[in-house]
C-alpha cells in the first residue's frame, strides 16, 4: 500500500518497508524479512548514500535478523559496518551507536554461551 501511496523513491516507503521487514523478523518469517530489509536498505542507500546514519540503522536491523538466525559472523560484520557509518557521521545518534555495540556484543558472546550451556 505504501508503494501505491508514496512511490518507491519516497522515504516514507523506505520506512514502511523496513518496519514491515522488522515485523516479519519478529514473527519468525525470516525469508520475507530478509527480502524486505534488503529492499529498504538498498532504497536508503540510493536515496541517502552509503554513509548516512539511516543506512547504518538499516544495517543494524539486518544484523538483528542475522542474530535471530544464529549467523554470528554475519551479524558481527553488519554491526561493524553500522558502527563505521556512525563513526563517520557528524550527528550520529548515541542510541543507534549503543544499539549497534549491544548487537555486536551479542554476536561475539552468542557462540560461547551456546557451547557452555
Amino acid at each position: 500500500m505504501a508503494r501505491e501511496l508514496f512511490g518507491e523513491k519516497d522515504p516514507r516507503y523506505v520506512v514502511a518497508t523496513a518496519n514491515l521487514g522488522n515485523l516479519y523478523r519478529k514473527l519468525g518469517n525470516w525469508a520475507r524479512a530478509d527480502e524486505l530489509l534488503h529492499e529498504s536498505l538498498d532504497l536508503s542507500r540510493a536515496l541517502l548514500g552509503d554513509r548516512h546514519p539511516i543506512v547504518g540503522n538499516g544495517i543494524g536491523v539486518l544484523a538483528n535478523l542475522r542474530l535471530d538466525q544464529g549467523q554470528w559472523d554475519a551479524a558481527l560484520s553488519l554491526c561493524d559496518q553500522a558502527l563505521a557509518i556512525f563513526e563517520g557521521a557528524q550527528n550520529a545518534n548515541p542510541r543507534s551507536i549503543l544499539a549497534s555495540q549491544t548487537r555486536r556484543a551479542r554476536a561475539l558472546a552468542a557462540p560461547y554461551s551456546r557451547s557452555s550451556g
